[in-house]
């Protein structure tokens, strides 16, 4: 059989192959490292928070201040009324993490974080309790705004845990 002879001449090569495309694209990549560079290295870096985004309504610090359950009870109450789901979902996590200190199942501390919590807790609960986590990280951390059905299915899980611990 015959096979495909190339042509040296050809334009694509000789485009390529010419001193003056080379030094164009090396000019290009070497540039391109310098700002990769000088964007690490500078005091804004690459990977800088973002200050335009939106304002996020948190919670102050004295969530771990609240005396009771009934009193999440009563703000998951009014932020059902104002239908911030998102904010219902976020006491409920928290009255699970009170409920749980409360029973001695964990120990409750400002600079913990919820994968600790998990850690915490005995093999028999860890499974539904991490379930329950991770709901509350993506309803609350991923800023998403659920509907009343999403909030009720949640709400079930959460009452279905307290009634196991």
């Amino acid at each position: 059989g015959r096979g495909i002879r190339q042509d040296s001449s050809a334009p694509s090569n000789t485009f390529f192959s010419s001193g003056i495309v080379q030094a164009f694209f090396w000019a290009i990549a070497v540039f391109m490292l310098v700002f990769i560079l000088y964007k690490l290295f500078s005091n804004q870096g690459i990977f800088r928070k973002n200050r335009s985004a939106l304002p996020v309504k948190e919670i102050e610090e004295d969530d771990h201040n609240i005396d009771d359950a009934s009193d999440y009870d009563a703000l998951i109450q009014q932020s059902v009324k104002q239908e911030d789901f998102r904010m219902a979902v976020r006491y409920l996590f928290l009255k699970t993490l009170r409920q749980l200190a409360d029973r001695g199942h964990l120990q409750r501390s400002a600079d913990k974080t919820n994968y600790q919590y998990v850690q915490q807790i005995s093999q028999a609960k860890k499974k539904d309790f991490a379930s329950l986590v991770l709901n509350y990280e993506y309803v609350w951390y991923g800023h998403l705004d659920i509907a009343r059905e999403q909030f009720e299915q949640i709400e079930k899980n959460y009452t279905a845990f307290y009634n196991k611990i």
